[in-house]
């Protein structure tokens, strides 16, 4: 039998649905590993999450000059997150400006105050953000 792609993705959802298995691209290797929680707790502390958007800006950083532009971001920022996280305007965000805007976006998610994130802020507004910083 032949599936169209969405079909295949419903057809994936609802699977994972009744099973239990969560398909969410925060998972590397099943439903208790975290892609970037580094001591296999469960959860994402703020260091780890400093870490990966570090690595992430590191990556996307193409020409090599320290900042990001608009193309390099691919997408990642909104033009909103963008005003915030560039408080020089200069079109371009640094290091550390990309760095503060995932700890901003971490304490955001961090629903119950813990200082850690779990699958479940992870999944709100601003956890999804966060996760898109650091892909």
């Amino acid at each position: 039998m032949h599936f169209t792609a969405n079909r295949r993705a419903l057809l994936a959802g609802l699977s994972s649905t009744f099973i239990g298995i969560s398909l969410d691209p925060v998972f590397a290797a099943g439903k208790s590993k975290l892609k970037y929680d580094t001591d296999n707790d469960g959860t994402l502390d703020l260091n780890e999450v400093k870490a990966a958007a570090g690595a992430a800006f590191d990556k996307l950083d193409r020409d090599s000059d320290g900042t990001l532009d608009k193309k390099e971001l691919r997408g990642r920022i909104s033009n909103d997150m963008m005003a915030d996280a560039d408080p020089d305007k200069d079109g371009t965000i640094s290091k550390d400006e990309y760095i503060g805007l995932a700890e901003k976006l971490f304490k955001e998610a961090d629903a119950d105050g813990e200082g850690t994130l779990d699958a479940k802020e992870l999944r709100s507004k601003a956890g999804r953000q966060l996760m898109k910083l650091l892909r």
